[in-house]
């Protein structure tokens, strides 16, 4: 183990475990309850995603407390970028792949 394990670092992980836990659980809870109408269920799981995602991000990678936190956000968010092109060219070429296929 390394010797700043138990330090600071520690009430961290802590924290972030919880409420990705909970975080969890809420959104289990709406997706299996099917208390409320669809239109209510999806953009509360997007946003409960999102936030566990920033949760995330803030208490296991740390993100904006390095030394130099400048070039790790850099790095992230063309990372973002990235991702969001790579999924958004794959939803376009599965929902216009019926206009695309050649007739037989």
């Amino acid at each position: 183990m390394k010797p700043g394990f138990a330090g600071a670092a520690f009430p961290s992980y802590v924290m972030g475990y919880v409420a990705s836990v909970l975080l969890t659980l809420l959104a289990f809870y709406f997706a299996y309850e099917n208390k409320y109408p669809l239109h209510i269920i999806v953009p509360t799981l997007l946003s409960l995603g999102g936030v566990q995602a920033l949760a995330q991000l803030q208490f296991f990678f740390h993100l904006g407390q390095e030394p130099k936190p400048r070039w790790n956000l850099l790095v992230f968010g063309f990372m973002t970028l990235i991702v969001m092109i790579l999924i958004g060219g794959t939803l376009w070429i599965m929902f216009t792949l019926n206009e695309r296929v050649m007739p037989i």
